[in-house]
Parts: C-alpha cells; sequence; structure tokens
C-alpha cells in the first residue's frame, strides 16, 4: 500500500513477541529512571496524564520574571510512522549498557524488535495486509519502542549547555512540554537542537 493505514495491531500472531520486547523496554526505562535519580536527573517519559499534572503542578514561577519565561507544547510529528527498525535497534545499542543490560540481552532485544518490526500483520475488510512502514498501531511494544528512540536522542539533547536553560522538560509518548527562562535567542538555539532529535 502506498501510505500507512491506521489499523489495530491487536489481533497481529506476532503480539507475544511484542509484550515480550515490550516488558523488555519498560524494564529498561524502569532501571534508567532509577538510575537517573540517582544522579538527581530527572528522564523526560512521564507515563499517563495524572503523573503529567501531578509534575506540572510542582513547577514553580517566580511572578517577577514571567516575562522573560518561555513555555513550548509540541508534537513530533509522525514519530509513529517514521519511525524505522534500524532506529530502534540504535537506540537499544545505546541505552541497553546504561540500563547495564549484558550484550547478549542487547542482542535479543534487538531481535525481537527486527521480528516484530518486519512481521506485522493486520486483517482489513480488503485481506490481510502487512505493516511496512513505522510502528503498527495498537502493537504491545509501539509506544516502548518510540519511547526508547525519543530517549536515545533526549539523552544527548538534555546532555547538551543548552539544556541547563531549562525549568522543566515532560514528554507523555510524543507530546512534549517545556520551559526556559532565557532570552529569546537560546529559544531558538533549544528548538533547533530539538529538530535534530
Amino acid at each position: 500500500m502506498p501510505s500507512r493505514p491506521i489499523r489495530g495491531a491487536e489481533n497481529c500472531p506476532i503480539n507475544p513477541y511484542s509484550q515480550t520486547l515490550c516488558k523488555m523496554l519498560q524494564e529498561m526505562h524502569s532501571t534508567l529512571r532509577c538510575a537517573s535519580k540517582e544522579r538527581s536527573v530527572e528522564l523526560p517519559l512521564i507515563y499517563g496524564c495524572d503523573e503529567y499534572s501531578d509534575n506540572i503542578q510542582n513547577v514553580a514561577f517566580d511572578h517577577s520574571t514571567w516575562s522573560r519565561k518561555t513555555l513550548i507544547s509540541g508534537d513530533f510529528s509522525d514519530a509513529y510512522t517514521k519511525s524505522s527498525l534500524q532506529d530502534l535497534q540504535s537506540s537499544i545499542a545505546k541505552l541497553g549498557p546504561v540500563a547495564n543490560w549484558p550484550g547478549h540481552k542487547i542482542g535479543l532485544a534487538q531481535k525481537l524488535a527486527k521480528l516484530v518490526f518486519e512481521n506485522c500483520y493486520f486483517e482489513t475488510p480488503s485481506g490481510i495486509l502487512r505493516q511496512s512502514q513505522g510502528f503498527p498501531m495498537g502493537g504491545h511494544s509501539s509506544r516502548e519502542g518510540l519511547d526508547n528512540i525519543l530517549l536515545s536522542r533526549e539523552v544527548d539533547l538534555l546532555s547538551d549547555p543548552i539544556s541547563m536553560d531549562l525549568l522543566f522538560y515532560y514528554r507523555l509518548v510524543d507530546d512534549v512540554s517545556l520551559a526556559l527562562d532565557v532570552d529569546f535567542s537560546k529559544v531558538i538555539a533549544l528548538l533547533r537542537k530539538m529538530a535534530e532529535v
């Protein structure tokens, strides 16, 4: 098909493998979250609207400096459809060692990603079709896979000196909210850096 059909992958025969990959990536994210808290660094991953709301409520702004604050909310457009197997495998290779995964576990996750990414089928009134672009809609590991890809790139962004000006940076799947307290030229520099993500 020339375009990506939006169909659920929940009945795909590869789902047990997708569930296994999902659990592996959730474990990786949990380990990374704990490790980052030990270093007093907060990962941007948010796992629900309640967590997001709680985090935003804890943000305090000095009213006398409101005119310098820049709030940005955005969406990594086409993140699900433009992600590739290579992106996912690269992110596993990058974040696996940080999560203290041994080489064989990184290799297993990469093989599962290949199996899931290349073998997602779904049923339509026209017949059984193969998902050929992006993450499968409704696939068990789709959200965690996208989180992994974006997180592997955010690690670079958040370690860049420009991130020192962030008041907060949160991401719920592919939606981002952040605030800065800087002059506008630094806002532009951050947006350029984010465009590289």
